[in-house]
């Protein structure tokens, strides 16, 4: 018994290491993904406006939101790229759904936009945001 929690010990503190050194490089951790026809894939950059194309903002919250009510479906950070990917869990019936991708007080509005009858083409789309200075 004692050698069954050793192991399980190790295992934890191994995939504790992991999850550590991908956090503290900057790459993301996902413990857990859907499958490919349960997963829509919002990604994109987070620009300051000033000149162009924008320098790129580093560490700035990136939410997506269902259109309708406001309820947070996503939400994540930008990286030193000002990079973002953010993914969300739909189904076929989310088809033509409108979302909300915001940071930094600017937003766009975007159409879930797949096809329900394939099962293996990654659903995506890609959303640039440029904060303007007031």
């Amino acid at each position: 018994m004692l050698q069954h929690r050793d192991w399980a010990r190790s295992l934890r503190l191994s995939v504790l290491s992991v999850c550590l050194v991908c956090w503290s490089s900057g790459l993301p951790v996902v413990l857990a993904t859907h499958e490919v026809d349960h997963r829509f894939t919002v990604s994109g950059t987070v620009r300051d406006g000033r000149a162009f194309p924008g320098t790129p903002l580093t560490g700035k919250e990136v939410l997506v939101r269902e259109s309708q009510n406001g309820q947070v479906l996503q939400q994540g950070v930008t990286d030193q790229r000002g990079q973002f990917t953010l993914v969300l869990h739909v189904h076929n019936e989310d088809l033509g759904k409108l979302i909300i991708v915001q940071s930094q007080g600017v937003e766009k509005t975007l159409e879930l936009q797949f096809d329900p009858n394939d099962s293996t083409t990654e659903r995506r789309a890609h959303v640039d945001l440029v904060v303007r200075p007031k």
